[in-house]
C-alpha cells in the first residue's frame, strides 16, 4: 500500500521531465546549412555501403561466370578447336 501513495507524485515528476525548456537561442543560416550538408552526407554513406552489400554477391558471380568462360574458352584452344585468325 505505500507504492501507491507515491504513484501520484512520481508520475508528476515524470510528467515535468518530459516537459521541454526553451533553448532561448538562435541558429543562423551557416549553421543550418552545415548540418543539412553533413546529414546528406551521413545519407549517402549509408546509402552506398547498403548499395554496396546488397550487389556484392552480383558481383561475384559475375565474377565467377568470366572466369568460367575463360577457362573453358582456355580448353577449347588447346584442343584446336579454336578458330584461326587472318
Amino acid at each position: 500500500m505505500n507504492r501507491l501513495k507515491h504513484l501520484p507524485l512520481a508520475l508528476v515528476f515524470l510528467m515535468l521531465l518530459g516537459t521541454p525548456a526553451p533553448a532561448h537561442a538562435y541558429v543562423g543560416p551557416g549553421a543550418a546549412i552545415g548540418f543539412m550538408g553533413a546529414a546528406l552526407g551521413l545519407v549517402v554513406a549509408v546509402v552506398a555501403a547498403v548499395g554496396v552489400v546488397l550487389t556484392w554477391p552480383l558481383r561475384r558471380l559475375r565474377r565467377r561466370a568470366k572466369q568460367n568462360r575463360a577457362a573453358v574458352l582456355g580448353q577449347a584452344g588447346a584442343s584446336g578447336a579454336e578458330p584461326r585468325s587472318g
